[in-house]
């Protein structure tokens, strides 16, 4: 008996602490459904603009955070091809307040909708602080959620023929509800050729790459499933951040990959990322996916990961 009170006093503390039971079982009308985008390239091509872990307002001068806005904006304004959406992946701010806030949204502003693009914003663990959705979806102002289609945590978008899944993993899981709320959407797929899902965690790691492991998915059944309905589906690729370094690539199957990209902000460590930016193509008819790399500081191209 005193275990199972001890269980249960533990169970209830976590609760509180991380809002683990009303935000691994959230209400019905969290998972937004098959929000439209328009199809903008028309050489037969998809491209796409990813960034992730911005980290904005983490300006110590201790830790050597730079911020590469003005080479960003250079390539942005200057890029000749049409881009037909832009994918964030996390962790855009430092902390769940309004300095971060504020910082994040003149960037969206500033730079990012300097072209009309559509922008899908995928939450991470420091825009939850670990523990409150509430807080973190408090700070934006109503004005401030119409630069993003759409400010659920979940949701389905739909461009020509790929679906992309933006999903929640701020606590590093996606709960019972929401892979079930995958599932059911993806039985109703039916105009997706292709499949992208947009996550903060990385989903798993080559079991070499020991520094990528701890940064994955704690749920090795969650993990499972979720390769799963990657394999059932069709063509597949899963992006996601954290990690920071990034830049790994992750074959599960012909059918089924995955990419974690590097953090947009730079920060002087040897266990941090030096700052990039992407842009992925996906061929429309042959569903070859290529990811190209840029160095923030410079702008530079690197070499690109085809995938």
């Amino acid at each position: 008996m005193r275990k199972l009170l001890a269980v249960l006093v533990l169970f209830l503390f976590l609760s509180c602490q991380f809002g683990y039971v009303p935000d691994l079982f959230p209400k019905e009308d969290q998972f937004e459904d098959a929000v439209k985008l328009e199809k903008r390239s028309e050489d037969g091509v998809y491209r796409f603009l990813v960034l992730t872990d911005a980290h904005f307002d983490r300006e110590s001068e201790d830790d050597g955070v730079h911020h590469y806005l003005d080479s960003f904006n250079d390539f942005y304004t200057s890029y000749g091809k049409v881009i037909d959406a832009v994918f964030l992946l996390g962790d855009m701010m430092d902390r769940t307040d309004e300095a971060s806030k504020e910082k994040f949204i003149s960037f969206v502003r500033s730079s990012l909708k300097s072209r009309d693009i559509p922008i899908i914003y995928t939450i991470g663990n420091h825009e939850t602080e670990h523990n409150s959705y509430e807080e973190w979806e408090g700070i934006f102002t109503e004005e401030e959620k119409e630069l993003f289609s759409s400010f659920s945590r979940m949701a389905r978008y739909s461009i020509g023929n790929v679906s992309i899944y933006k999903l929640d993993s701020a606590l590093r899981t996606f709960g019972p509800y929401q892979l079930d709320q995958v599932e059911k959407h993806l039985k109703s797929d039916d105009d997706g050729k292709y499949r992208i899902y947009l996550s903060h965690i990385p989903l798993a790691s080559d079991s070499l790459d020991m520094s990528l492991f701890q940064f994955t998915f704690a749920s090795q059944e969650e993990r499972a499933r979720m390769l799963r309905l990657m394999g059932k589906w069709g063509k597949s690729w899963y992006f996601a951040g954290h990690h920071h370094i990034g830049n790994i690539a992750t074959v599960f199957s012909d059918e089924s990959k995955a990419f974690t990209f590097s953090s947009f902000h730079r920060r002087d460590s040897s266990l941090e990322s030096k700052g990039y930016w992407y842009i992925v193509e996906l061929g429309e008819e042959d569903g070859k996916l290529n990811i190209f790399p840029y160095f923030a500081e410079t702008g530079e191209a690197l070499d690109n990961v085809e995938l």
